[in-house]
């Protein structure tokens, strides 16, 4: 009989709160397969399950899988992410993180370039003799080293941030009519990009990649006045097959000068 078993990892982020974003891509390897899932902070998201940002995820019929668990009172249909933002305004953060549908061990990496720039940050497997207090007793410094195994039975770890984390890209204010947004987030082969509110007809949108460099100019030309609100445009970019999964950012150049964050799942 094939039975599946479920663990958990518990991620755990210590910071202090100041407007910035950052996300971490957390891929999950199994004997059967591998899917990615994300993890991070954003000044504009909650504790809670946010639309436009957190990602539900839904268990597949056969292989091996990782989730991260929400529990929210407020949206109690969604139980499973597959990207889970949190508001970086407590003092500690915490993702509990599940794997299940395979008997093998589980690899867990990370990129190391999502964390935020500042901070001390570890990951270590829970220890089996622990049980039930799931003790974690060796640690790893994800900087030095971009993945972890655990082995089976893969119970899972822990990961503590420790610092004042800051993203290297900060976000801009903004007046409230001007906005970029993009759908569907995460996506694949396509996304829909929509401007609002810019003074100017004819501006400049820009594709970046985490480090910020310059990837993809898309120009764009106003189809329309908005009154009230400045003009709108539409678009929308495919990216080269070649671009690797991750997370990109999407400006509006100029001035003023906006920002949306888009994730890339190959």
């Amino acid at each position: 009989m094939n039975m599946k078993r479920t663990f958990v990892i518990l991620f755990t982020a210590v910071t202090a709160f100041c407007a910035f974003q950052w996300l971490v891509e957390v891929g999950v390897h199994s004997f059967s397969g591998t899917n990615y899932i994300f993890f991070g902070a954003d000044s504009t998201a909650t504790d809670g399950f946010d639309y436009g940002a957190d990602v539900p995820f839904f268990i597949p019929p056969s292989g091996g899988y990782g989730y991260f668990v929400l529990s929210d009172t407020l949206h109690p249909e969604y139980t499973m992410l597959s990207t889970d933002l949190r508001v970086p305004g407590s003092d500690t953060l915490v993702w509990d993180f599940v794997v299940g549908g395979d008997f093998s061990s589980f690899i867990i990496n990370w990129d190391i370039s999502g964390l935020p720039d500042m901070g001390d940050y570890s990951i270590g497997a829970y220890d089996i003799d622990s049980l039930p207090n799931y003790v974690v007793k060796d640690w790893t410094d994800m900087r030095s080293v971009d993945s972890l195994e655990i082995p089976p039975p893969p119970l899972g770890g822990r990961i503590i941030a420790v610092g004042s984390p800051v993203s290297g890209i900060a976000e801009t204010e903004l007046p409230e009519s001007v906005s970029i947004k993009a759908y569907p987030n995460p996506f694949n082969s396509s996304i829909s990009i929509r401007v609002q509110g810019v003074k100017e007809s004819s501006v400049q949108v820009g594709v970046f990649d985490i480090n910020g460099r310059l990837i993809y100019e898309i120009p764009v030309v106003a189809e329309s006045p908005d009154p009230g609100h400045g003009t709108r445009a539409s678009m929308v970019w495919c990216p080269d097959e070649l671009l690797p999964s991750g997370v990109y950012l999407i400006k509006l150049q100029g001035n003023p000068e906006t920002t949306a964050r888009v994730v890339l799942i190959r």
